[in-house]
């Protein structure tokens, strides 16, 4: 038997409520994009375009400045 959170009956399966946040245009984007990269997933094609934007060198300068600002 698998876990399932206290909310599942409400919210409904996963793939259900991730369909329900994309329109169907970036849903198949995602899906094509995720198989002609080599992606896992679509979740592993996210946090690797994620990590790469967190990565860039600007990005980085804004964060630091952000981090200075919070001390």
């Amino acid at each position: 038997m698998t876990n399932k959170s206290k909310d599942f009956t409400k919210r409904g399966k996963r793939t259900e409520r991730f369909g329900l946040l994309l329109d169907e245009k970036l849903k198949k984007d995602l899906n094509n994009l995720s198989r002609v990269t080599n992606s896992k997933s679509v979740n592993d094609l996210i946090i690797n375009v994620l990590l790469e934007y967190v990565e860039r060198e600007d990005n980085q300068v804004k964060l630091e400045q952000y981090q200075k600002l919070l001390e």
